[in-house]
């Protein structure tokens, strides 16, 4: 809960006996304005789950980024870190390894005081939403198509029509796969 549950009950808003029923037990966990040391150790942590859901290599927060994450208030706690990880994970340029104020969302920097200084020096990034999206799902049909034909053929132990039979394609289009994403039969 994100209330003090007696002060719900005292008020009227919490039944007493449904408290009683969920309280089996309780954790009180302060705010996150209240744990500055878990802030980087919670942004990497989002980090890496986000890295992995957009497949990206982002291994840290610039000094910049961490220093105003280390001294903003959090009024929506732990989710609102992790929601602004989440979308400067998502436009970050593939290769790029560092999360900076130019990643975070313009909302964000507006709050905080930093949307002059970055519309100044650093333009927003423009994205061509479906190149991107085109991308991705070549990617992730490469990375399918791998997946299934390589385990199958190995599973048939490289015999192309008992393959094609498993998979129930033909064998053609079999072939055509194997070509057209470099597979090794072996």
């Amino acid at each position: 809960m994100n209330a003090d549950p007696f002060e719900l009950m005292q008020s009227g808003k919490m039944r007493p006996d449904l408290f009683y029923r969920l309280a089996v037990a309780t954790v009180e966990i302060p705010v996150l304005r209240k744990r500055e040391g878990d802030v980087p150790l919670l942004a990497e942590h989002f980090i890496k789950e986000n890295n992995k859901v957009c497949h990206k290599q982002v291994s840290r927060l610039s000094p910049d980024v961490l220093e105003l994450f280390k001294t903003y208030q959090w009024p929506g706690n732990v989710r609102e870190l992790r929601h602004l990880i989440e979308h400067a994970v998502n436009i970050i340029n593939e290769n790029d390894e560092e999360l900076g104020l130019q990643h975070l969302p313009y909302f964000f920097l507006r709050q905080v005081g930093k949307a002059q200084e970055f519309q100044e020096t650093k333009p927003l990034q423009k994205i061509d939403y479906k190149a991107a999206r085109a991308q991705y799902m070549n990617k992730c049909e490469h990375e399918f198509v791998c997946n299934v034909v390589v385990s199958t053929l190995r599973a048939c132990k490289g015999n192309i029509s008992e393959a094609a039979r498993s998979l129930q394609i033909t064998r053609q289009h079999l072939h055509t796969l194997i070509n057209e994403h470099h597979l090794s039969v072996d």
